[in-house]
């Protein structure tokens, strides 16, 4: 249970800890810098508002590669233990639709929507039950929460799905076009890019990934209580960010290597996601409650509470 007196987490989070928590990672020793000047006082802000809401759901935006689950991570480890319920972390890359269901709407709707990633890409309606069943989710009740493998392309199977259990007293949401809005439909006439020239030539594809997030995103988006934002110095950085990624994951996932991203295929995937990435760079520091202004090597050097 957590002493409301204690909400300075500088003096719970032991370095033994951090140090773990690096090491997990994989992150650059200098980012117990980053942990102790930001990372910290946003969980002690967090732990002043979390039994004020039943349960309190803190949502993490930002674009590819910016640190959204290495964020969400360090929350739930860190103030897991010092609440009276429990920590979820939901992801909408894990609730991607399987490779089946995106075969079926590159068939019906567009091609390009095999690619995991953009807004109609994501089953948003199971999220959103999740959402309510975590929130309902009563004392020693357990529920599974999906996992999807970014190796695979594809779903788990339910058998390797994350187990939660009741009662939840914060739900933690990242992803990159968590709270983002449509496009004004008159800037999605031209194409910005070879992908959407070579392969979208009509607009019938970014057209659609707009009209996604005039539907239930909104929705999401409503459930939340807080958004943080994680602020890139520039677009040309994602690229590398990203590059990184990739580059976990081959060392996490020997097996099925060869589906992961380097080069031009991580060019082109990247490609998918500009057009919303350069809005959401725009909108969102006005439209989050917390933003995280980050240098070139990933580092925080402001944080800004409305």
């Amino acid at each position: 249970m957590m002493n409301k007196n204690k909400s300075d987490y500088s003096q719970l989070i032991s370095q033994k800890s951090i140090n773990y928590f690096i090491q997990k990672h994989q992150l650059p020793e200098d980012f117990e810098k980053l942990i102790l000047n930001y990372y910290i006082p946003l969980i002690s802000w967090i732990s002043e508002r979390v039994n004020n809401y039943s349960p309190y759901i803190f949502g993490i935006n930002g674009p590819i590669g910016s640190g959204k689950s290495t964020l969400a991570d360090f929350i739930k480890s860190s103030i897991q233990p010092h609440l009276n319920g429990g920590v979820a972390v939901l992801s909408l890359d894990d609730f991607y639709f399987t490779k089946k269901e995106r075969v079926h709407l590159s068939k019906t709707i567009h091609p390009l929507l095999i690619t995991r990633g953009v807004p109609g890409t994501h089953d948003i309606s199971m999220l959103l039950d999740y959402i309510n069943r975590l929130k309902n989710l009563t004392l020693g009740r357990e529920i599974m929460l999906p996992q999807f493998n970014k190796a695979k392309d594809d779903r788990e199977p339910s058998s390797e799905w994350r187990q939660v259990t009741g009662p939840i007293d914060l739900i933690v949401i990242e992803g990159w076009c968590l709270s983002n809005t449509p496009i004004k439909p008159n800037f999605l006439k031209e194409s910005i890019n070879q992908l959407e020239q070579s392969m979208d030539s009509e607009g019938i594809w970014r057209n659609y990934v707009n009209q996604q997030l005039a539907g239930n995103y909104r929705d999401l988006s409503g459930l939340i209580n807080t958004l943080l934002f994680l602020n890139p110095p520039n677009m040309e950085i994602l690229n590398t960010w990203r590059a990184k990624q990739e580059s976990k994951l081959v060392s996490k996932n020997k097996k099925y290597k060869t589906n992961l991203m380097h080069g031009k295929s991580l060019t082109f995937f990247m490609q998918h996601f500009e057009r919303w990435t350069k809005d959401n760079l725009l909108k969102m520091p006005k439209k989050a409650d917390i933003i995280f202004n980050l240098n070139k090597k990933h580092n925080c050097f402001e944080a800004l509470y409305k």
